[in-house]
Formats: C-alpha cells, sequence, structure tokens
C-alpha cells in the first residue's frame, strides 16, 4: 500500500537535511552556472527554487542521505554529481535553525561538476516529477537571492556563503574547515 509506505517513511524522518550546490564553470568563457531544482505547480512553494537533496532519516549520516536524495530526485544524473562530490566534493557549511520546536541541522556540501562533456550528460537527463533542473547564471543565482525566489530561505544563506568566500575547486578544498564528501561515509558508491 503506498500511502502505509509514505507514512512508514515520515515515522522514521526528522527536521534534519542535506543538500548540494551543484555547479559548473565553462572552461572556455569563464562563466559559472548552479543546477537547481524548480519545484513544480503542484508544490506548496510553486515554482521556487531549491538546493538538491531532502530529509535525513533517523540515525541516516547526512552524506548517505544526500546520496539517496539526489538518486531519488535526479535518477538519470545523480551519478555525476556523486563522481563530482567523491572528486572534489566537500562539507560547505551546515545550518541550523528551529523546525516544530526542534533543531534542524542541514549539512550543504558543494560539487563541482568538471568537464563539458560531464556538463552537457547531467544537465539532458531527466529529473524525477519532484520538480525540474533550472540552470542559472551566476547573475541569475545572485537575482534569485535578491528577489526571495527559494523555497527555503535558509539556503540562500549557505549560497550566499559560496558566492562571498568564491567558488573553490578542487585544488581548495584542503582548507582546515573543509573536509571531504566521503570522509566519513561507509556506504559502498557507484
Amino acid at each position: 500500500n503506498p500511502k502505509s509506505e509514505k507514512d512508514s517513511e515520515r515515522r522514521h524522518d526528522t527536521t534534519d537535511g542535506a543538500v548540494a550546490i551543484i555547479w559548473y564553470r565553462d572552461e572556455k568563457t569563464g562563466e559559472v552556472y548552479f543546477s537547481l531544482e524548480r519545484k513544480p505547480r503542484t508544490h506548496p512553494r510553486k515554482e521556487k527554487y531549491a538546493l538538491y537533496g531532502g530529509t535525513v532519516r533517523v540515525g541516516e549520516p547526512h552524506n548517505e542521505a544526500l546520496v539517496r536524495e539526489l538518486s531519488e530526485e535526479d535518477p538519470k544524473g545523480y551519478k555525476i554529481v556523486l563522481n563530482a562530490l567523491r572528486n572534489n566534493g566537500y562539507k560547505l557549511t551546515e545550518l541550523v535553525e528551529r523546525v516544530d520546536g526542534r533543531t534542524s541541522r542541514t549539512s550543504v556540501y558543494v560539487a563541482e561538476i568538471k568537464g563539458a562533456d560531464n556538463w552537457k550528460k547531467y544537465i539532458s537527463a531527466k529529473t524525477s516529477s519532484e520538480g525540474e533542473r533550472a540552470i542559472l547564471s551566476f547573475g541569475e543565482v545572485v537575482s534569485a537571492i535578491n528577489s526571495h525566489s527559494f523555497a527555503y530561505p535558509q539556503q540562500t544563506g549557505a549560497l550566499e556563503m559560496l558566492l562571498k568566500t568564491g567558488l573553490q575547486t578542487s585544488t581548495h578544498t584542503s582548507s582546515s574547515h573543509h573536509y571531504s564528501f566521503f570522509k566519513t561515509s561507509t556506504m559502498p558508491y557507484v
């Protein structure tokens, strides 16, 4: 029974989350693009942008929750993102807020997709019915932040942090406040 499966999943969910800032720098022009999810018209936050990811289940490590969420939301393109996380991904920050009277922690990871061929494969992959992929330039992301066009306003704080500190490539991810996406994972990855 699909309803009982969904209800069962809700009982195991927490208010914690894990999301990814997915980006690409065009090697020829230097232009930076971000991949965001645009919520469907049927969603309470219709046509607003969001980072890919979602809710962490009780006992689930945040990075494993992100892998699960990416595979559900982007079944065709998530392996490209996983490769980017494996090769140069890092945890940018943890957003802390109060949700329904509880402390919620959302881990924000950064994944740079490298190579024009990988980017083309990624953006041409069809996403699930949960939302559609929206590719925004650097300037369009800044404009979306300024116009409050995000479904979850706290995510804009993470994007602003990344934009202000500069988009770090894999040569910069060894600083002490960043660590490898898969450092603590016990889950086997494709």
